[in-house]
């Protein structure tokens, strides 16, 4: 009996190590290059701006950074959780920087309006919760036009760069990444 239990321990661990082998077999292998430059902004160097490649290869992967207080940043390439190489692909991209911060006077995150009642938040909250089924086209339309289950707020972002830096059809900043990688630095104006 003694031998049949370690046959089956074997067994059970060779089969074990052989699925185990497999994983992360399917994780896409690419070849990063190191990537950096810096930002200034009328001059001046702009820090926690993030910076992001958008490759104009579909199959290509987006690589970003955020500036630090020179206003230099290093790209990242993020493939999950635990596999983000330094650096990008070789190849032309499209690039977008964007530095917001909450406007003046926007409620925080997760923080009711600012003259919400405590005791009316739950009551909505309650009577929205017992609504029937036959009333989720009404409880549908009241959330698309703003009367959500929960009134908290997202706050407003104020742009600090100008807004046509954040997007890649606007920007007017390219990028060409060749196969030792590059400094690519970027003077924003007005």
């Amino acid at each position: 009996m003694t031998c049949s239990l370690r046959r089956a321990g074997l067994a059970f661990g060779l089969v074990a190590a052989v699925y185990l082998s497999g994983c992360g077999s399917d994780a896409p292998k690419i070849t990063t290059v190191p990537v950096t430059g810096k930002v200034t902004y009328n001059g001046q160097p702009v820090e926690g701006a993030t910076v992001a490649f958008i490759p104009n290869n579909p199959d290509g992967r987006p690589a970003r950074g955020t500036t630090d207080a020179q206003g230099v940043y290093t790209l990242v390439t993020y493939l999950g959780p635990n596999d983000q190489p330094s650096g990008a692909e070789p190849g032309e991209y499209k690039v977008t920087i964007e530095k917001t911060q909450v406007a003046p006077g926007s409620a925080l995150p997760g923080k009711p309006a600012e003259g919400t009642d405590p005791t009316e938040m739950m009551q909505k909250q309650f009577d929205m919760s017992k609504m029937k089924t036959e009333n989720e086209a009404e409880m549908r339309q009241k959330m698309m036009g703003g009367e959500g289950i929960s009134p908290m707020q997202q706050p407003e972002m104020q742009d600090l760069i100008p807004a046509k830096y954040k997007n890649p059809n606007s920007s007017g900043l390219t990028a060409s990444v060749g196969p030792s990688g590059g400094t690519f630095d970027f003077a924003l104006t007005d």
